[in-house]
């Protein structure tokens, strides 16, 4: 069986475009998805919003998208808003590759990255442990009766300290 895998940043239009489709075709049942697509589309398109793409046989299979934690100054972080891997590419580990690549671009620049997965995820909360995310909190981020695994991940040892102010910053985002 031949393969021919790429991984590349966000690019160009065409790019994007491909991006928004195929993270249209996997909406994972959150609240006002679409709004949040076309809001992410534009945020991608000014660079407010970062992204890590997997291809294979030039087709787009996987994606990582990341941005600056911007609430009360916590710059210093990244929070990965979207990974996902199209499922006939599972056990290929594109999403650890992509995360590694994350990682090598944070470089010392950040002292660590966020995320948040549904409570009943518990495959995708595994996968993320089993990259050295920490789970922070249980909360409801976007649905009042839903909560969220929060997650950390230290990028330097430092980075422990932040522990309890990013408590408090997600604290804040829920219902």
């Amino acid at each position: 069986m031949s393969f021919n895998f790429t991984f590349t940043s966000l690019e160009d239009v065409k790019q994007l475009r491909n991006l928004v489709d195929f993270m249209a075709s996997q909406d994972l049942d959150y609240p006002s998805y679409d709004e949040w697509l076309q809001k992410t589309e534009s945020q991608l398109e000014r660079g407010e919003k970062q992204a890590i793409l997997a291809f294979s046989e030039k087709r787009l299979v996987g994606d990582l998208v990341h941005q600056v934690c911007r609430d009360n100054g916590l710059g210093i972080i990244r929070e990965i808003k979207n990974l996902r891997v199209h499922p006939d590419m599972g056990g290929r580990y594109f999403a650890s590759f992509m995360l590694r690549q994350l990682y090598a671009e944070c470089g010392e620049k950040y002292k660590g990255l966020l995320v948040d997965v549904r409570v009943n995820q518990k495959r995708t909360q595994d996968f993320f442990i089993s990259q050295g995310f920490i789970p922070l909190m249980n909360i409801p981020l976007y649905e009042k009766n839903i909560d969220e695994v929060v997650m950390f991940k230290p990028l330097v040892k430092e980075s422990e300290i932040l522990r309890p102010k990013i408590k408090k910053i997600i604290q804040a985002r829920s219902f």
